[in-house]
């Protein structure tokens, strides 16, 4: 697990420092470290092994010319160490990724460092980390963000809705997409579109075939996968439930995204493929609401599939990832389909019609390109659940 420090803890960097520029006394380290309380433009992330903190990597933000670099400001590693005992585990690469990450946030594209021209073995990480040789100082600079995190995009219900506007989003920055839908969509350059409908037997893992047979086409090493398709259908009270609409919701929304993500996993054992898939959710899953039973229970079940697939994916130290994404209230065919039911069936009727009124359903675009600068800024926390609003905050 990997925390970022808070102005009080910093504490827990003395033997960490010390590990990494040996000769300071603690009382030295500590007059130190009270220059970074408070600032903004700085940050300690901690690698920990149970309680015990076992790495650490330092992060600022450098505003003066960095060598090598193209743009102001630039994220700076300005330290990274990891316990000697626990080396060679991908701790460093993960110390360096979450550091990359709080750059990207703050508005950097670059990435710096340095090391002392004798210390090849610190200079050889560096270069397995992705950064460029800048100058024989030796200074090192890479591009965060952006196409180099993934090579291509799966998302399933790509035709409508927040699909729509995920294949818009990707498409725009260069990504290669891989659309499923049930309808036909209109054709686009970067995209590669299948007809499957999730919601028969069998065809998830028809589709899956058809899709690894495209990653390999592709060469992609770095594949996204966003399970979006899902249907809110049937929205009735317990007891005037259509069984065949019941079993229609389950099979899109929960055993689809399951079975692909299993099957996916699969192909990708032996390979050099990296995953990090996205089931995007509700807030429904977390709360009761009359008449939506059914949805309810989906997105649930959903949320707990993500929570436990990505804590055997840390168990396993593995490169993949899982997610999961709340994308709010949007503006899209579900929320009109949400609208036209009976208020009988779902008491909340009112305050969607009300959303609808005051204008204020986001668009899919906007919670598209929130997923997207998620992803773009580097990894995300296996079993999360990502809330939009989060995202969002202060845009």
């Amino acid at each position: 697990m990997i925390t970022q420090l808070k102005d009080d803890q910093y504490e827990t960097l003395l033997p960490l420092l010390n590990g990494l520029w040996p000769g300071q006394t603690p009382s030295e380290w500590q007059d130190e470290l009270v220059g970074f309380v408070g600032d903004k433009d700085a940050a300690f992330f901690v690698a920990w092994n149970d309680d015990e903190a076992i790495g650490f990597s330092q992060v600022q933000l450098r505003r003066d010319y960095v060598e090598g670099s193209s743009s102001s400001p630039v994220g700076y590693l300005e330290g990274l160490y990891v316990d000697e005992q626990m080396r060679n585990q991908g701790i460093a690469r993960k110390l360096v990724e979450v550091a990359e990450q709080w750059a990207f946030r703050r508005g950097c594209t670059e990435f710096g460092s340095e090391v002392e021209l004798h210390n090849v073995e610190s200079q050889q990480m560096h270069e397995r980390l992705g950064f460029q040789e800048a100058n024989r100082t030796v200074s090192y600079i890479k591009t965060i963000g952006g196409s180099q995190m993934m090579d291509c995009v799966v998302i399933t219900g790509s035709s409508k809705g927040l699909g729509e506007g995920l294949v818009e989003s990707f498409v725009e920055k260069g990504i290669p997409v891989i659309g499923i839908s049930r309808t036909e969509s209109a054709t686009q350059s970067g995209v590669t579109s299948l007809l499957y409908d999730l919601s028969k037997s069998g065809v998830p893992l028809t589709a899956t075939e058809h899709v690894w047979q495209e990653i390999e086409k592709i060469g992609a090493k770095r594949v996204t996968v966003i399970h979006n398709a899902s249907v809110i259908d049937p929205i009735e009270r317990v007891g005037n439930l259509d069984p065949d609409r019941l079993e229609t919701a389950f099979r899109v929304n929960v055993m689809a995204p399951m079975l692909m993500t299993n099957s996916l996993f699969q192909h990708a054992r032996g390979t050099d493929v990296q995953l990090t898939i996205v089931n995007v959710t509700s807030g429904a899953g977390s709360r009761p609401i009359s008449g939506w039973s059914v949805y309810n229970s989906t997105k649930a079940a959903i949320n707990m599939h993500t929570e436990v697939a990505g804590l055997e994916l840390e168990q396993s130290q593995s490169s993949h990832r899982v997610i999961a994404y709340n994308p709010g209230v949007m503006d899209t065919g579900m929320q009109e389909t949400i609208r036209s039911s009976s208020a009988d069936a779902f008491a909340d009727l009112g305050r969607f019609k009300e959303l609808k009124e005051k204008g204020d359903l986001r668009s899919p675009r906007t919670v598209a390109d929130a997923l997207r600068d998620l992803l773009f800024a580097g990894d995300v926390t296996n079993g999360e659940i990502y809330l939009v609003t989060d995202l969002l905050e202060g845009k």
